[in-house]
């Protein structure tokens, strides 16, 4: 599974055969999204708080989410990420 961390109750992905925009997908109980490396909303429907966590959490880890990306376009496992810090 391309899982890269797990927080709260939201999931947050990476997809090695994505090939377009450097992204992640979040996933929750009732929700999807799909945000951009570069903090981008591309696709979403979740709550507007859970969104602000998910995008918090991308800000806080913004290299290792690049690092994972570059890691996935060579074919290599993502390595886990630490949830969101306070």
């Amino acid at each position: 599974m391309p899982e890269i961390c797990r927080f709260l109750d939201m999931l947050t992905m990476m997809f090695p055969d994505e090939h377009n925009l450097s992204h992640f997908h979040v996933r929750c109980r009732d929700f999807n999204a799909l945000i951009t490396l570069d903090g981008h909303v591309y696709k979403s429907n979740p709550p507007s708080a859970t969104l602000r966590r998910a995008l918090r959490w991308a800000e806080q880890y913004h290299e290792e989410l690049f690092e994972n990306w570059e890691l996935m376009r060579t074919e290599e496992e993502a390595k886990k990420i630490e949830p969101l810090k306070k």
